[in-house]
């Protein structure tokens, strides 16, 4: 494969990197483009970068345009790259491409652009460690002493049927996309899935635009493959914002006696049993109470939890819930029912950006079957930093992207802690 180097845009919320993006863009209209942003509302049709982009004509692919109707998204996509047009599309659009795509890619000489971090690891669990040893000892794969990658050296024909139990494990061995986990002792979540190399070999230039990249996931796994990365010298955001410009902006809430030991990360809210329910029902009054305080309103209110402890959307009826009364959900100005609670990993959209209130009370680690791959792999996660930045990715969708106040509830101590050290400067520094 080529050499290729991963330019970065690492600059704080605010700093209109997304807007300088596209101004570059505009500046440069002969090349080819493909933008990829996690959230749909921001690249299909009437999008931020159709609306903003003016100089040159992105297309969103779609089961209908102009001239016919297709099958699937994939499909136009495979038409619009044929046809050397300029792309935009969400992430999982993108991480779903294939050799196809790729020859396409490296054909047209695109440039490809990620607005914010793409999900580069996964746990792949569909295979145990017993059918891994079974098909070392049948012969069938060999695993990598340095990644732990694993490739498919078997013989048989019959693993080529759709329906054969290894076919699927075949396939990603022969796009060099799955690894054993070798730092996990457990029977389940062995495997790791990696996006295939190509997805960033086969384009002109790969840019990441995004904040805190120094430690992510992202940054692990370029190290892990030997992909050097810079700082993109073609993208400049303002560079005179940094965290504690905006502590005038943020009215922060810690956490209290009732709430300062609760642990709020995902194994504790999956272990909560109906004798925690007081733990529960502390942080829901201090949503409650903070709101009132503030005279907030539900309709500017949003907070986060894991889904299936969230009431009101959860969908697991053995889960115990986080109910603030009053703060759940609201009718919006359509008549339409809205709720309060947010996924947390909620990315790069203005759709909540009238939210006067943020309660974040989720203690963020990274997947623990990554974390221990990486790990394992001598590039370990900066754990502080992975939480920091979920953190503020969350609190930026909220109206002080706008320059507006808002308040901030962190009722959990460590998060509350890491982000005062953010608030103070303690995380700054990125790609050089």
């Amino acid at each position: 494969m080529k050499d290729i180097v991963v330019e970065v845009v690492d600059s704080i919320m605010g700093s209109s990197k997304t807007t300088e993006c596209f101004n570059w863009i505009n500046k440069n209209p002969t090349d080819k483009y493909i933008y990829v942003s996690p959230m749909l509302s921001e690249v299909d049709s009437g999008g931020r970068i159709h609306k903003s982009v003016l100089g040159v004509e992105f297309v969103s692919p779609n089961l209908d345009d102009e001239n016919k109707s297709y099958k699937t998204k994939t499909e136009h996509l495979t038409y619009l790259l044929e046809n050397g047009f300029n792309i935009s599309c969400t992430h999982k659009l993108y991480l779903n491409m294939d050799d196809e795509h790729f020859k396409l890619i490296e054909k047209h000489n695109y440039t490809i652009i990620l607005d914010e971090e793409i999900e580069v690891i996964r746990t792949y669990g569909t295979y145990s460690k017993s059918d891994i040893d079974y098909l070392l000892e049948k012969k069938d794969i060999t695993i990598s002493e340095t990644d732990g990658s694993i490739s498919w050296i078997g013989v048989s024909d019959s693993v080529n049927s759709y329906d054969h139990k290894y076919h699927k494990l075949k396939t990603l061995c022969e796009k060099q996309s799955v690894y054993l986990n070798r730092g996990l002792s457990a029977k389940k979540n062995v495997l790791i899935s990696h996006i295939p190399l190509k997805l960033l070999y086969c384009a002109k230039r790969i840019i990441v635009i995004t904040y805190m990249f120094d430690g992510s996931v992202l940054d692990c796994f370029l190290r892990l493959k030997g992909i050097k990365t810079t700082k993109c010298l073609d993208i400049t955001p303002k560079s005179d914002l940094k965290p504690s410009t905006f502590r005038d902006l943020i009215t922060l809430v810690t956490p209290t006696k009732k709430t300062v030991d609760l642990k709020m990360s995902k194994t504790w809210w999956d272990g909560l049993t109906q004798k925690d329910t007081t733990s529960v029902n502390s942080i829901a009054n201090l949503i409650m109470n903070t709101a009132k305080q503030h005279g907030i309103q539900p309709k500017d209110l949003m907070w986060t939890c894991p889904k299936d402890n969230a009431y009101g959307v959860s969908e697991c009826k053995k889960a115990v819930k986080l109910n603030p009364k009053g703060c759940v959900k609201y009718v919006d100005s359509n008549e339409e029912t809205k709720y309060c609670w947010l996924s947390v990993h909620t990315r790069a959209t203005n759709d909540y950006a009238h939210k006067k209130m943020v309660a974040h009370c989720y203690n963020r680690y990274p997947l623990q079957p990554i974390k221990v791959y990486l790990q394992a792999c001598g590039v370990p996660i900066d754990e502080e930093r992975y939480a920091v930045s979920s953190l503020l990715q969350f609190v930026w969708r909220s109206r002080i992207r706008n320059g507006a106040p808002i308040v901030l509830l962190i009722p959990n101590h460590r998060m509350c802690t890491l982000y005062l050290r953010w608030l103070n400067d303690k995380f700054e520094g990125g790609v050089e």
